[in-house]
């Protein structure tokens, strides 16, 4: 009997474990839920404001990577991460490599560019000859830089002042990250010895906590770099010290999650990582973490999709042996956006919704529905800031018209004079799909457009709507002799060139 009542105590207690520990993932997950999905509270005015400026900078120069970069950026300040994402990856491809990482270095990493680049094996140029270069004062952020690239590895105390000045005089920037990298590198370094450098690199971090104790990556690195180098009990002291005065303080939240997670306590790693995140949404060891709990554990893989978003704005070439943009596409693609089905209202919800997803999720379902009445809100998502939303738009477009060919063609004459560029461009591709001749004398007119993104669209429409012939040879002729603009006049592989003076 004693025996049946100590088995029947253990299956309570483990069963009582097993539900708080569900009950754990459960209030994170429905935390990211209630944030991330459904009808989102207003955005600060300031948030709103920022978002309003980046939308009316990418439409004023569409064919330019910052742009969308910069639109990316505040939509995910903007708590917007899904649309953010789409923006992102459409660039990428959009842009191509090479544009597409020179913005993103400036625009997401805020790496600056420097002037003189040193490549491995060049000979070392000299601090006067780069000084000269940057014309700027001893203290400019670039030449610093460039000072500590400069000096030789075999001697890395010169370099520990440099990078603490980039910490501390040009914080949120990509060289600060880097120089503080190299200070919990050095910091790192075991005792087993003198060393001058891990000593002073110790000191060096020491200094910047007490300039700015409430920074977390300036606390993570010199916490962590203790952790590394076998001091965990000064970790652990930093940790409590930390939160002790302030229990938000993100770097300690991240810093303790990770010293829970390497104990086995799941249920304070996953609590601690989470409250990290929610108060620097930059920290990737967290997100990181939080992906692989709800991902690779299975505990639900579409809470996983913020973290997700959130490396890949930072490294969009991350992978954990599937590129992570591959990853938050299978996840989105099994996602339920359809909303409140077809109903009007549920359908006029949808196709405003905060989730480009469900837009464009809602663009088709306006389609398939053959009723007129979403020709001119299917049109105003031609202007939308996300592509797989303006392509869902023209494909639902094309099916109203083809089923009520009037009703758009109404339309017609405002569209392709339309002050918006997406929609001008947007409306010619819609119009050449339906009738490829009848188009052919609004694409001519689209290619004298005074918007570039306008005649570069316009022109892509001429490639891919219609057959080559002497007419045609002769119009892309035409366009590509009046083309002085760079940007466009780059995607041809065409030499920059001066306006006409016609």
């Amino acid at each position: 009997m004693r025996e049946s009542q100590r088995a029947n105590l253990l299956i309570v207690l483990s069963l009582a474990a097993i539900i708080g520990s569900m009950a754990v993932y459960a209030s994170i997950l429905l935390s990211w839920l209630r944030k991330g999905s459904g009808p989102t509270a207003p955005a600060p005015p300031a948030v709103s404001a920022d978002l309003a400026a980046a939308r009316k900078a990418f439409r004023a120069r569409i064919l330019d990577a910052r742009g969308a970069l910069e639109l990316s950026e505040a939509l995910y300040r903007a708590h917007r991460a899904v649309d953010s994402f789409y923006v992102e990856d459409w660039a990428q491809s959009f842009y191509g490599p090479s544009e597409f990482s020179k913005a993103h270095d400036e625009v997401v990493l805020r790496k600056e560019p420097l002037p003189i680049s040193i490549e491995p094996g060049d000979p070392k140029a000299s601090l006067k000859q780069v000084a000269q270069a940057l014309a700027g004062s001893p203290e400019d952020r670039a030449l610093l830089c460039l000072k500590a690239q400069l000096l030789e590895p075999s001697d890395p105390s010169d370099a520990i002042g440099l990078y603490a000045r980039l910490v501390s005089g040009h914080p949120d920037t990509y060289e600060a990250g880097q120089a503080l990298g190299e200070l919990r590198r050095l910091a790192a370094v075991k005792d087993e010895g003198p060393s001058e450098a891990a000593d002073d690199a110790r000191e060096a971090l020491q200094e910047l906590m007490q300039a700015r104790p409430e920074d977390a990556e300036i606390f993570a690195a010199a916490a962590m770099a203790a952790w590394q180098r076998g001091d965990l009990a000064s970790a652990k002291a930093m940790v409590a010290d930390a939160l002790s005065k302030r229990p938000d303080q993100a770097g300690a939240l991240m810093v303790d999650g990770a010293l829970a997670w390497n104990q086995g306590d799941s249920d304070t790693a996953l609590r601690r990582f989470s409250a990290a995140f929610e108060r620097d949404p930059d920290d990737l060891y967290s997100a990181e973490k939080l992906a692989e709990v709800f991902d690779k554990q299975g505990v639900n893989r579409e809470a996983a999709l913020p973290y997700y978003i959130a490396i890949y704005r930072r490294q969009p070439d991350y992978s954990d042996g599937v590129p992570v943009e591959d990853t938050i596409r299978d996840i989105l693609a099994a996602r339920d956006v359809s909303g409140a089905g077809s109903s009007p209202e549920g359908l006029r919800r949808d196709l405003d919704s905060d989730d480009a997803s469900a837009r464009a999720d809602a663009c088709a379902r306006a389609g398939r529905s053959g009723d007129s009445r979403w020709l001119d809100p299917l049109t105003a998502r031609l202007d939308d800031d996300v592509d797989i939303v303006r392509r869902a738009a023209r494909s639902a477009l094309v099916s109203l018209a083809r089923a009520d060919p009037g009703a758009l063609d109404e339309r017609r004459k405002s569209l392709l004079s339309d002050p918006r560029p997406l929609v001008r461009a947007g409306a010619l591709a819609v119009f050449a799909e339906l009738n490829a001749p009848k188009t052919l004398p609004d694409v001519e007119r689209a290619l004298r457009d005074p918007d570039s993104a306008v005649r570069f669209f316009a022109h892509a429409v001429l490639q891919n709507r219609y057959q080559d012939g002497p007419d045609i040879a002769r119009i892309r002729a035409e366009y590509l002799a009046r083309e002085t603009d760079p940007l466009v006049l780059a995607r041809y592989g065409l030499a920059p060139r001066q306006p006409s003076a016609r």
